[in-house]
């Protein structure tokens, strides 16, 4: 495992890289990427309404509930295969990347973890997933893929502020729940 400093640097280098390779040709094609938001994504049997009040926490939390008839068509394209029954985006774009407030970032990741946790323990939430975003682009980002439980909400939590540092192409994090 690499020490935090290493992976600080190695962090910076490849986000510098992305921002250098997002170049007008690709302002020009907006439309087929995106960049910075959060979704989850489950099934459930319970209304709308139901999960909207699930959901208070992360809007209390300054997150924008966006419902899938409300996302923009390449994000609900791009994210296809993990979709389930509710798939909802969670619009803040304070949320997270700034390296420099490492230890409070990590906190606010913690936060929204637990939240996520807590959303998850309900009875009536199956399948839940979390996408995080730094940029998505079809056929040229990828996905890292993780399993959250309640013992690793620090690794993740830190996963979350470094994770295009392992590899820039795997732009997008994929957490999964398991209770």
């Amino acid at each position: 495992m690499m020490n935090e400093r290493k992976i600080k640097k190695k962090y910076i280098l490849n986000f510098i890289n992305i921002l250098k390779n997002f170049n007008e040709d690709k302002i020009n094609k907006i439309d087929a990427n995106f960049v910075s938001t959060q979704f989850i994504t489950f099934n459930s049997s319970l209304e709308s309404k139901e999960i909207y009040l699930l959901l208070k926490p992360l809007e209390n939390m300054g997150f924008e509930i966006i419902s899938k008839e409300n996302i923009r068509e390449i994000k609900k394209i791009y994210f296809r295969e993990y979709t389930k029954k509710f798939f909802i985006e969670l619009k803040n774009d304070e949320f997270g990347g700034d390296i420099s407030l490492e230890e409070e970032e990590i906190k606010t990741f913690k936060k929204f973890l637990k939240i996520i946790i807590t959303i998850s323990k309900n009875k009536s939430i199956e399948d839940l997933t979390i996408m995080l975003t730094l940029i998505a682009e079809i056929n040229k980002t990828e996905n890292l893929e993780v399993v959250l439980n309640e013992n690793n909400i620090e690794e993740i939590a830190k996963l979350m502020l470094f994770y295009p540092c392992y590899n820039h192409k795997k732009s997008n994090l994929i957490i999964y729940l398991k209770n």
